[in-house]
């Protein structure tokens, strides 16, 4: 068992897909090994779907009631044959979402009776409203609660969330902050159980695939990039001309170290949303037409220079250096250092690679960070199942398991050399 220190968070499993059980700090910079197919991704998973269903949750239900409130004035108005300007009912639904107004049942029938052009005494409109609203109204919050939680793991995981190994036992997550716990149980791949003592109000980035940036429209199917492709299409929030200088000035070196791999800068057109302009070329060159490499390097930067990252946010990125070169991937490892130094982010990374694990430990010394760094590597369990163990201390041991390849091309060599048998 990990104790936890007043300020770190802390990532129990237990039962969960893949994963018999794992406990990983999570006090800064996470780093997990291992061999495909070892529940590394899991990791990264559990931890965005856990961020992505807490996000400010109260807000979410207060949308989901609007949701429900805009239905249910539709069905009203055909019930009751009432006439509704539906333009001036999105207005006023906007203006609730706005506000952050949650209306009472009695304030939403004299607004939307006005609305209709009819007068609140009108028993028969009334009555069919107060009838609809009220089945809202009897849906037990937890139970609410729960199922927004299903929603998204059942999106992530495509309904696949207790043990693969034993089906029937509970699968249990625990996130602990600063001595405040969450606790989900599933049982049939549906969450039954959510205490918390805490309000998550940082947002998890879950980037795998950098080709998500050049894509007009996304085809439902993966939730962690339909989730990357709505937070890079959203509208941003304005920011503070303060707050704008202060981004800047902490930006400044990642921001040249991305320059110097991607120079140039993004426009944006009515024909062709995301496009960059090279340094040294007369033409504009559509984000889609870069290599992925350089996509890679391109969703950082746009993350980054639009705000779609804040401070104290989660960053999981899951075997990043897939598609870059080793000297690529030497300089995307000192960006996510300083990303961890400069914006006191929790970043969570799964790789494969020697080079991008050496880079990410020596740079984390070089800029002060190595004390909140963490290396893990998955393992497999003789009954089944894997199991993260804590290597921190020796991280010799993921760069034998990544050398093993090395070793079978080494004996290859010599049986060719020597034609041995």
């Amino acid at each position: 068992m990990l104790l936890l220190l007043d300020n770190e968070m802390k990532l129990t499993l237990q039962n969960f897909a893949k994963i018999d059980h794992a406990d990983i700090i999570l006090d800064g910079l996470t780093v997990i090994a291992g061999e495909n197919n070892t529940g590394k991704s899991t990791i990264g998973k559990v931890l965005f779907s856990v961020f992505d269903a807490l996000y400010y949750m109260e807000e979410r239900k207060f949308l989901d009631k609007l949701s429900f409130v805009r239905m249910a004035l539709y069905r009203a108005a055909l019930k009751a044959n009432a006439d509704f300007n539906y333009d001036e009912i999105e207005q006023q639904l906007s203006f609730f979402r706005k506000e952050h107004v949650v209306p009472s049942n009695e304030q939403l029938v004299n607004v939307f009776c006005t609305i209709a052009g009819r007068s609140s005494d009108d028993v028969d409109f009334c009555d069919v409203m107060q009838k609809i609203l009220s089945q809202r109204d009897k849906i037990d919050n937890s139970i609410l609660e729960c199922r927004m939680i299903s929603n998204v793991f059942r999106s992530t995981f495509n309904q696949q969330i207790n043990s693969l190994q034993y089906p029937d036992t509970e699968a249990r997550i625990d996130l602990d902050i600063k001595k405040n716990n969450v606790r989900l149980v599933f049982r049939d791949d549906v969450c039954r159980v959510y205490n918390s003592d805490l309000k998550i109000k940082n947002k998890a980035v879950y980037l795998a695939n950098p080709d998500v940036i050049s894509k007009t429209r996304f085809s439902h199917g993966d939730y962690t990039q339909e989730a990357l492709y709505s937070l890079l299409n959203e509208s941003s929030v304005e920011s503070s001309v303060s707050d704008s200088l202060l981004t800047e000035g902490k930006f400044v070196t990642i921001i040249q170290k991305l320059h110097s791999v991607l120079p140039g800068r993004f426009v944006t057109t009515k024909d062709n949303p995301r496009q960059i302009e090279l340094l040294g070329c007369s033409n504009t060159l559509k984000v889609s037409n870069l290599s992925t490499g350089l996509k890679s390097f391109a969703l950082l930067r746009i993350l980054i220079e639009q705000n779609k990252i804040r401070e104290k946010d989660i960053l999981i990125l899951d075997e990043p250096e897939i598609h870059l070169h080793p000297r690529w991937q030497v300089i995307y490892a000192e960006i996510i250092v300083l990303l961890r130094k400069e914006f006191d982010l929790t970043i969570v990374v799964t790789t494969h690679s020697p080079y991008f694990l050496d880079a990410i430990h020596l740079y984390s010394i070089l800029h002060g960070v190595n004390d909140s760094a963490n290396y893990y590597l998955t393992e497999q369990l003789e009954q089944g199942g894997f199991s993260l163990s804590s290597v921190t201390e020796n991280i010799e041991l993921i760069y034998r398991k990544m050398l093993s390849a090395v070793e079978l091309l080494d004996t290859l060599r010599h049986k060719l050399e020597y034609n041995v048998e």
